[in-house]
């Protein structure tokens, strides 16, 4: 996909993958900085708030059905909401060991799933090019 179909998208597709994007610099900031600053505590309020809105956008994106109008990655969102909220719990309650091992697993996890809903995307491109007697860019 390119970035000009992804904006010209239905909503909230461009936003919640401008989102997405954001989240994932904001991410890579917060794993190689300084943990415990103030910047990192800012960082962190703008890095959940992108994530509960990619997680509460995905819901209403139906692109990829598997279970009925959703798929797997209506579980992650899911799981990010619940795992955002245990992580804000920890770090309030002092646990930083566990706060730090909640946003870090996320963020991969988040990460891994977005690598691999691409790969589910190109695969229903390639499928409705070939439902279409076109040439799939996967046998180009």
């Amino acid at each position: 996909m390119n970035i000009e179909a992804l904006f010209i998208a239905d909503n909230p597709i461009p936003s919640h993958a401008l989102a997405a994007i954001l989240a994932l610099f904001l991410g890579i900031l917060q794993l190689t900085r300084k943990k415990g600053t103030v910047p990192h505590k800012y960082i962190g309020y703008a890095w959940v708030f992108l994530m509960l809105y990619v997680s509460a956008s995905s819901f209403f994106i139906h692109e990829l059905k598997i279970i009925g109008e959703f798929s797997p990655i209506h579980l992650l969102s899911v799981f990010t909401i619940g795992s955002v909220i245990y992580a804000i719990i920890m770090i309030r309650r002092g646990e930083i060991t566990q706060h730090k091992r909640t946003m870090t697993l996320l963020f991969y996890l988040c990460l891994d799933m977005l690598k691999k809903v691409s790969v589910m995307k190109q695969f229903s491109i390639c499928m409705h090019e070939l439902e279409n007697h076109e040439t799939c860019f996967f046998l180009k």
